[in-house]
């Protein structure tokens, strides 16, 4: 028995020892009868443990991308065209110089056509460059003083036929934009027309003097200007002010053009100016950016507190009755066309001397009535939701 259990192999040995038990339990003459039975039992019965370890496999994840290509692409003299990539890398081991770009991802491209030029810059010494000369004969970098090299493949058109046709060239999304374009300017101008010419009747009005055309057509011109400016949230000095700098470097500007001498310029300046201040003297804007007679500071704050007192005294006996509520209005309306009062003080004139709704202790029922109001709110001395009624009186809309 002790040879069976000295097999080294555990699963065959499991096997022998499971069949031996079960032959000795079917022929017990083929062993001594000493031999109890307990442990014939104990023979079938015995396990022994058989290594669990599991097997090493390999890894899956021990790869490698592949290489990104990184380095120069184009090279010393090489010639590129617009948006060619040049460089590749990771970091700027090399700056974009002269009519190149950098990209997100480090890469640097070219701008302009021309030919690759790697190259030091005085002013940057610790840095490498490439940049894009825009001629075959020219080094990078260019002196930092001397003006800019033509662009590449641009040349002076001299017939004025070929300048024309280059001039008119347009992009294909511009083309297709430019017949609505042309036509929004056109009503553009229109009404800009027609404006001008409700601005100079309106000035024509009042009668300050005598002008020319070209004068007139100077001053309405100036009108517009300086509406654009006030509907544009400026005051009418700060308007005023703009437009005059704006007319006065419209004449530098055709000096320098050379489309006028300089002593034409001095005659439209000084014409200009002394117009300016002749028509700046005597016109001013309402609320609605009329053209109206100017009023001094004094005379309109005499007016302002006239108005004030008339408004007040309409309004001192409430409700408010219908004729009370017109002359308000008229009132109101005529300090808005004369310019008496500007466009946020016509708005806080309303809100205090035509409030639609009367104070609640005003025109108060306690019992509904055929031409009455009644609505709920909450009273907080008693903490209760209660109904008011009142009369058609109490709301300025329904004022008999």
């Amino acid at each position: 028995m002790s040879s069976i259990f000295s097999l080294s192999k555990a699963s065959s040995l499991t096997k022998k020892v499971l069949v031996a038990g079960k032959l000795l339990a079917q022929n017990n003459n083929a062993f001594n009868s000493n031999i109890p039975s307990s442990s014939l039992l104990a023979l079938s019965s015995i396990q022994i443990r058989t290594s669990t370890k599991k097997a090493a496999g390999s890894k899956t994840n021990m790869k490698d991308s592949a290489g990104r290509r990184l380095g120069p692409k184009k090279n010393e003299g090489i010639l590129v065209r617009t948006g060619q990539i040049i460089y590749r890398q990771r970091g700027t081991k090399i700056h974009p110089g002269e009519n190149t770009g950098i990209g997100r991802d480090h890469t640097i491209y070219a701008k302009e056509p021309g030919y690759v030029r790697y190259y030091l810059d005085p002013f940057h010494p610790s840095r490498k460059f490439v940049g894009v000369a825009l001629r075959k004969d020219l080094a990078l970098p260019s002196n930092h003083w001397e003006p800019r090299v033509r662009r590449f493949g641009y040349v002076e058109l001299k017939d004025s036929k070929s300048a024309q046709q280059e001039e008119e060239h347009l992009t294909r999304k511009d083309w297709l934009l430019k017949q609505k374009v042309d036509k929004e300017v056109e009503q553009r101008d229109i009404r800009r027309q027609t404006k001008k010419q409700e601005l100079l009747t309106e000035f024509k009005a009042l009668n300050i003097g005598e002008f020319s055309e070209d004068q007139l057509n100077i001053v309405a011109s100036r009108l517009l200007n300086v509406q654009r400016f006030l509907i544009n949230g400026f005051s009418l000095s700060e308007s005023e002010q703009n437009v005059t700098f704006n007319d006065l470097y419209d004449y530098k500007l055709s000096l320098k053009r050379t489309e006028i001498d300089e002593a034409k310029y001095q005659e439209l300046v000084s014409q200009y100016k002394s117009l300016a201040s002749k028509t700046d003297e005597h016109v001013a804007f309402n609320a609605k950016y009329h053209v109206v007679k100017k009023i001094s500071e004094e005379k309109k704050k005499a007016m302002k507190t006239e108005l004030i007192g008339q408004l007040t005294k309409l309004t001192e006996q409430l409700p408010i009755k219908k004729d009370d509520k017109s002359k308000i209005v008229e009132l109101i309306t005529n300090a808005e066309n004369t310019g008496v009062l500007t466009k946020s003080e016509i708005v806080r004139v309303r809100r205090r001397f035509l409030k639609p709704v009367a104070p609640e202790s005003v025109a108060v029922l306690e019992k509904s009535a055929k031409k009455s109001v009644s609505y709920k709110r909450f009273d907080y001395s008693s903490n209760k939701v209660v109904t008011i009624i009142r009369s058609n009186d109490a709301f300025l809309s329904k004022a008999k």
